[in-house]
């Protein structure tokens, strides 16, 4: 089933062949796990996806081994994984993702809109700090604070707030869902308050 996996190129197949996968259950994880050595990455991406949705735990190391790939796809599926399986590593591949150019970026935004976290909020606040003023207007960056807003915290209300106080020539002209996300962070406040 994993060959034909790698080598199946209609989605909707390679869907029912992962379904197939998980249908065997943990006794596929050995097998998975030869699989993630691939240099190919979209079979990577589909050994972490299947050994989280296998739940196998004792894969840990080599999905933290998959958060160090060099294709942020391949690290997204593997922050994902060790998310779910409750390893603190996640945050570190979450971090590296935001720092790999645009695809990282986007690939972190995504991974950041499914997992809660208080840390997520004080990654992205970091992050928007760290951009320069004309960057602000850029879609990625639109997108990584309109999240960043979802998650709230201390941090990312203090961000939202310079941001609100930036001129026009300095700051984003379309921040609707980021503005509704903001206010939703400012109105909770720092954490705890």
């Amino acid at each position: 089933l994993l060959d034909r996996l790698q080598a199946e190129e209609a989605l909707s197949r390679r869907k029912r062949l992962m379904e197939m996968i998980i249908a065997v259950g943990p006794r596929a994880a050995p097998a998975i796990a030869e699989v993630a050595q691939d240099p190919r990455w979209f079979v990577v991406r589909n050994a972490m996806l299947l050994l989280r949705r296998l739940n196998a735990r004792d894969s840990v190391e080599l999905v933290a081994a998959g958060a160090e790939h060099k294709d942020p796809r391949v690290v997204a599926e593997a922050v994902r994984t060790l998310a779910a399986f409750g390893d603190p590593r996640w945050l570190q591949g979450l971090a590296r993702l935001l720092g790999a150019g645009v695809e990282g970026q986007r690939e972190a935004v995504a991974v950041a809109r499914r997992l809660r976290s208080p840390q997520i909020g004080a990654l992205l606040a970091t992050r928007i700090a760290a951009m320069k003023a004309g960057d602000l207007r850029l879609e990625e960056n639109l997108e990584l604070i309109e999240v960043a807003g979802l998650h709230g915290g201390a941090e990312v209300s203090a961000e939202l707030l310079r941001l609100a106080g930036l001129s026009q020539g300095e700051g984003p002209f379309r921040l609707t869902g980021a503005w509704a996300g903001g206010a939703r962070a400012a109105g909770r406040g720092p954490e705890g308050a």
